[in-house]
């Protein structure tokens, strides 16, 4: 028989400024899971069960098996949701249509060499200019591929 717990999260804002360490706090009654980036080398998990009572469990020692267990799974399901939430991969139709060469309206198009690191750089800054309504300028565009790639924009 399984056993549904419906979370209730607060949720709080903060300004993220240079020298500010993100970090994620998910709150359920007496206990907390806080994840964030340790050093920023690596990505820490922390669960905290202050009441093993809201999680129907006693608070005798011989429970501590137990209480990791539910610490343990609480955090496997906050990974696997961010897993899937982020879930990146291309697939097989849109890598070939972005890598290959193509006759679009005829003209034309080049495929992208997928891992030259200057296409590559190109298609990451792109996404900054995707939300512009005006669009944007060779100019704006070439001063962020040249910052990726690690020269100067002016000697660019």
């Amino acid at each position: 028989m399984s056993r549904w717990i419906t979370v209730f999260l607060a949720v709080r804002t903060r300004v993220i400024t240079v020298g500010v360490i993100s970090s994620l706090h998910v709150s359920y009654k007496s206990s907390k899971i806080k994840q964030y980036f340790k050093e920023g080398r690596a990505l820490r998990t922390e669960t905290t069960i202050n009441n093993p009572r809201d999680f129907a469990i006693g608070r005798l020692l011989k429970n501590l098996p137990a209480l990791r267990e539910v610490g343990f799974k609480a955090n496997q399901r906050l990974l696997e949701v961010e897993k899937i939430s982020q879930d990146c991969q291309l697939g097989n139709e849109t890598f070939e249509q972005v890598t290959r060469p193509q006759v679009v309206d005829g003209q034309r198009a080049s495929g992208l060499s997928f891992g030259n690191e200057r296409p590559m750089n190109l298609l990451q800054e792109f996404r900054l200019f995707m939300l512009l309504p005006q669009g944007f300028l060779n100019g704006e565009l070439r001063i962020h591929v040249a910052k990726l790639l690690g020269y100067d924009p002016a000697e660019y």
